[in-house]
């Protein structure tokens, strides 16, 4: 996600999931980002309307913090019609939670709300970060920059352009106006044939011969692969047990299963439960927990999709991808 410009970002610790207390939503989207990495959120503001997005709330503790907010009007100086606005926030400590923003009129009164669900640090160090998409589909990578300084992140070895290409870069502008006040630089890329590949950056001035890069950032895409990414990565001993809390809306018919099983013996699966919302409204969010048991030293993918079982074939609304090392 977005490794700081001055210094690597810290090895995290292992994750501890556990079921909350309170039923999150639906996430609209996963987001994954390491302890000490920035990521943002988003979420476009309509040229029409004088409408605004707001938090609801931080989740309590100390998982993550909000560091700025910052509104780019429609038009911007350009033509574009739709505006952002970007909440830029900053990984603190492993865990998992869900973010909620509201669309608000000028009044206050709330009439859209969009969540996301956040989970802090991978707990494998060596991995900085692996993104697994599909052909056709985008994904982003931030990284903290300072343009006041001559410096940005490049791209220094080009990715195979028959897996991934680079369709937008930006720089991101922070609120402040104090000189030297550091930024963002944002590269979308789109996955366009099935492989894997690596997206090697570092952060040097171009006016510099040879370049001496500040920095380096180290990714990886694995396009229609199916090799999950570091959505997270548990470890846990023989005989521990693992509970993933998922935000589910048993009422609609959908719930989360198991799209492949695991490898043979590592893992089982002993517990899947749902506990309901608290209204009585058809789509009313939950929380469904899967209890998974270790069982013999090895490695795992779990690759749960959102799905109606009653579905033939099954169209699954949401997946997400976690592995587990068993010690």
């Amino acid at each position: 996600m977005t490794p700081d410009a001055t210094a690597p970002p810290a090895a995290t610790a292992t994750p501890e999931p556990t079921a909350t207390s309170t039923p999150p939503p639906q996430p609209d989207r996963v987001i994954t980002a390491a302890v000490g990495e920035d990521f943002f959120v988003s979420l476009p503001l309509e040229q029409t309307t004088s409408f605004r997005w707001e938090l609801d709330e931080l989740p309590q503790g100390s998982l993550l913090t909000l560091i700025d907010e910052i509104a780019i009007s429609p038009g911007g100086g350009t033509t574009q019609d739709t505006g952002w606005q970007h909440f830029v926030f900053r990984g603190k400590a492993d865990g998992q939670a869900t973010l909620s923003f509201w669309l608000v009129r000028p009044n206050g009164m709330p009439i859209e709300a969009v969540h996301h669900s956040i989970i802090i640090g991978t707990g494998l160090a060596a991995c900085s970060e692996v993104f697994e998409v599909e052909v056709g589909e985008t994904f982003e990578i931030v990284l903290q920059s300072n343009s006041s300084t001559g410096f940005r992140w490049q791209l220094y070895d080009e990715p195979s352009s028959e897996i991934v290409a680079l369709v937008k870069e930006e720089y991101i502008a922070a609120s402040t106006t104090a000189v030297g006040a550091s930024g963002w630089q944002r590269f979308t890329f789109v996955g366009t044939g099935d492989g894997e590949t690596d997206l090697d950056f570092w952060y040097v001035r171009l006016f510099d011969d040879p370049p001496a890069p500040a920095n380096f950032a180290n990714y990886k895409a694995n396009v229609g692969t199916g090799i999950p990414g570091c959505s997270a990565v548990f470890t846990i001993t023989i005989g521990e047990d693992l509970e993933i809390a998922l935000g589910a809306s048993p009422s609609s018919g959908y719930r989360w299963e198991l799209s492949e099983a695991p490898t043979d013996g590592v893992v089982t699966l002993i517990k899947d439960e749902i506990v309901p919302g608290t209204s009585d409204g058809v789509g009313t969010p939950g929380v469904q927990t899967l209890t998974f048991r270790g069982n013999e030293t090895g490695e795992t993918a779990l690759k749960l999709w959102y799905v109606r079982p009653f579905d033939d074939p099954a169209v699954p609304a949401e997946s997400i991808a976690f592995m587990v090392i068993v010690s």
